[in-house]
C-alpha cells in the first residue's frame, strides 16, 4: 500500500476585499510574517471551533427573522 504524500497541499483561493482587510488585521495583530500563516492560522482556529449548521435563505420573508434562524448568508452565494 502506498505512503501517504506529507507534501503540503497548495490552493488558491479568492477573498473579498474586506476578507483580505480582516485577514490582513489578523496577521499584523498576531505578528504573523506572512498572509500565508495567517490564512492557515485563521484555518485551524475555524476548525477547532467545530461544525456550524449552514442556513440557507429561501426568499425575502427569510430575511426579516430573527434570533437562531435568521439568515445571514449574502444573496449572491445563493445565486451559484
Amino acid at each position: 500500500m502506498p505512503e501517504a504524500s506529507t507534501a503540503p497541499a497548495s490552493r488558491q483561493v479568492s477573498l473579498s476585499p474586506e476578507l483580505a482587510r480582516s485577514v490582513e488585521d489578523y496577521r499584523l495583530a498576531n505578528r504573523l510574517g506572512s498572509e500565508c500563516d495567517a490564512i492557515r492560522a485563521l484555518i485551524e482556529l475555524g476548525l477547532a471551533a467545530g461544525p456550524r449548521p449552514v442556513r440557507r435563505s429561501v426568499g425575502p420573508e427569510d430575511e426579516a427573522r430573527s434570533g437562531p434562524e435568521a439568515i445571514e448568508r449574502p444573496r449572491s452565494e445563493l445565486d451559484d
